[in-house]
């Protein structure tokens, strides 16, 4: 499976580099530009949980998958190319809780508001008592997500109650079980109190160093070695006070789609192509890649994507 949902996450960035790819929603990423988790615990959990980007991606359900390797006892060439190298999260990832609440509320309540007879087996991950105990319990949710300041988008399940899940904001006929503009409000609050998280975090930002990578006050003594690593001396402040070696795996930022390479996280270009070397004072990458039949020649100007963020370098 997770070779299948590698192979197939290459091949749509192949159709549309330009749209960002969810590969698993929920848990066990292997190829992932968006880090998303599912949630359904009530909000003093939820809250401790989306503390910290570690808690986040380390609570429950693993997010992101350890390497997996090759039985020792495989002997043909198929089984020892069967490894990955694992799955984390990159530091530039958003990270989007894309399920969470679950809350229905109890029968006699809900009933009262809609024509459509809810099935014996209908279920919430936790009940509300009234319409306003099922307000508290979804203004309190959707701050506990955003509080911590690390996630920048939610989807809150669910819209509408669906058959025996009975957790929706609506019923199954569509009426709403709180009033409208009470949901507005919530939501708008925790759009708000992102936003001022990001504020914060743009601020904080904005004293660290950025520089170019083909801006000599910025990075310095650039090369390619072992085919995929980019090497080279970085500037830690604007004024070249100190510097600092840096690698940065390009075997993650590219991918091979039949001899054309192109950008993409997690791209594992380099075990189809060779080659691989900067074209000299320049920062210029050049590649063969693969077709299957022969070997293609590509160019890359790596400074597209490739910066200095504070004497290191950091693919965006």
């Amino acid at each position: 499976m997770v070779f299948a949902l590698s192979q197939l996450t290459d091949h749509h960035r192949t159709l549309d580099p330009s749209r960002p790819i969810n590969d698993n929603c929920g848990w066990e990423h292997v190829l992932t530009d968006l880090t998303t988790f599912h949630d359904y615990a009530d909000a003093p959990v939820l809250t401790d949980r989306c503390k910290t980007v570690e808690s986040i991606t380390t609570t429950g359900r693993p997010v992101f998958l350890p390497p997996l390797h090759a039985s020792p006892e495989a002997n043909d060439q198929t089984q020892t190319q069967r490894t990955d190298p694992g799955s984390a999260h990159h530091p530039t990832a958003p990270i989007l809780c894309t399920e969470f609440g679950g809350v229905n509320i109890t029968s006699d309540n809900s009933s009262q508001q809609q024509q459509h007879q809810e099935p014996d087996n209908a279920w919430g991950y936790t009940t509300a008592s009234s319409a306003q105990d099922l307000l508290a319990r979804f203004a309190a949710l959707c701050h506990a997500v955003v509080h911590g300041g690390h996630i920048c988008g939610f989807v809150y399940t669910q819209t509408s109650d669906i058959e025996q899940e009975t957790n929706g904001l609506l019923t199954y006929d569509r009426k709403p079980k709180l009033p409208l503009e009470d949901m507005r409000r919530v939501v708008e609050e925790a759009a708000g109190t992102y936003l001022e998280h990001a504020a914060k975090t743009a601020k904080r930002r904005e004293v660290v160093f950025r520089g170019g990578l083909a801006d000599a006050a910025s990075v310095r003594n650039l090369k390619i070695e072992e085919g995929r690593w980019l090497v080279g001396e970085c500037a830690v402040d604007s004024r070249g006070n100190e510097w600092r070696v840096s690698r940065l795996d390009l075997d993650g930022c590219f991918v091979n789609s039949w001899g054309k390479v192109t950008w993409a996280k997690g791209g594992g270009f380099g075990a189809s192509c060779r080659d691989i070397r900067l074209r000299d004072g320049t920062t210029v990458m050049e590649v063969e890649a693969g077709d299957g039949r022969s070997w293609q020649r590509n160019e890359i100007r790596l400074e597209e994507r490739v910066g200095n963020v504070g004497g290191e370098l950091v693919f965006a």
